[in-house]
């Protein structure tokens, strides 16, 4: 149980990371662009960063745990016992 625990916070860890980051480059990018191409004011990679970031979370975090938790009922369901693995 410990294992299944500890892998599931990384199977969530790593779905925050990979929602999050690419999100806030993009933003950055555009921020960036906004800056030193149009000359306009910027600085709002940050703020855009947090409000589009929280919807995809809402999205992405049920998903994973969903897929996650599947993953794992189909390999008790098979029953295979040569490698446990949770």
């Amino acid at each position: 149980m410990k294992n299944f625990l500890r892998r599931l916070l990384k199977v969530l860890f790593w779905t925050v990371i990979f929602t999050i980051v690419p999100m806030y480059v993009v933003f950055l990018a555009a921020d960036i662009y906004e800056v030193y191409v149009l000359t306009k004011q910027g600085g709002n990679a940050l703020f855009w960063t947090y409000v589009f970031g929280t919807m995809g979370l809402m999205v992405t975090i049920p998903l994973a745990t969903l897929s996650y938790l599947l993953v794992v009922f189909f390999e008790w369901k098979d029953g295979d016992k040569k490698t446990k693995r949770y």
